[in-house]
């Protein structure tokens, strides 16, 4: 019997508000290359090869309050599709 290992990332304002900050953890929690410097369009590329399974979690009253031209906002509109495309990746908003 195999035990099922799922990598959870809490993502909370201070590391969607700041393109270092997001980059920072998203290195340590999906193993990204040290050069990944928070570009969007990368981090989709590498959502989208993600193979293990993982759950961003962020905060549903923080997200709902996000400027929708915010780095914030466009970063978990950038997660949510991933997530939407590949089957080993889940977002949740939490109250």
């Amino acid at each position: 019997m195999s035990k099922e290992c799922l990598k959870q990332i809490r993502l909370d304002a201070e590391a969607l508000s700041e393109r270092e900050a997001l980059a920072e953890i998203m290195k340590k929690e999906l193993d990204l290359p040290q050069s990944f410097s928070g570009n969007l369009d990368a981090l989709s590329d590498f959502l989208s090869e993600v193979v293990e399974d993982t759950v961003f979690e962020a905060e549903a009253l923080y997200a709902g309050s996000l400027d929708p031209k915010s780095y914030a906002a466009k970063a978990l509109r950038v997660i949510s599709d991933a997530a939407q495309e590949n089957p080993h990746l889940h977002l949740y908003l939490m109250a």
